[in-house]
């Protein structure tokens, strides 16, 4: 399966997911997602804990926050990174992040994925084979 499938398993997808953690183990190729996502009500303090396990890492690239991101945690405090799924960025040009990772040649069963953090207004880039749930999340 790829990233894209298991979003669309899930109520709301990655869709104001809260990041709890990423463990990315470059020996084994594998990269750990942790996330509460929103419950099949959109709840947003009724979130389900589900883990992903990525396999056949290719990459992993975390664009860091916007500046005004920092200024924001000084004032309101840190705050859990929000994620969702998203295009690229719409402004990207030939220099940007998005725009050189969307230029690497993968191979044919791999794919891309990006998860917009809100907080950050910021990218992370994943490129895999497969894809799975780690845990069976219970849908409410």
């Amino acid at each position: 399966m790829k990233l894209q499938d298991l979003a669309e398993a899930l109520p709301h997808g990655f869709h104001n997911a809260i990041l709890l953690s990423i463990d990315v183990r470059y020996d084994e190729q594998q990269l750990e997602l942790w996330l509460g996502v929103l419950d099949k009500d959109g709840v947003e303090s009724r979130r389900m804990t589900g883990g992903i396990l990525v396999e056949g890492l290719l990459y992993v690239v975390i664009e860091p926050p916007h500046p005004n991101y920092f200024d924001d945690a000084v004032e309101d405090g840190i705050s859990a990174p929000m994620v969702s799924t998203s295009m690229a960025h719409q402004w990207a040009d030939a220099e940007s992040i998005t725009a050189k990772l969307l230029n690497l040649p993968l191979a044919s069963n791999a794919f891309r994925f990006r998860l917009l953090v809100h907080n950050w207004n910021a990218y992370i880039h994943i490129a895999a084979t497969s894809a799975r749930f780690l845990t069976a999340v219970q849908i409410r």
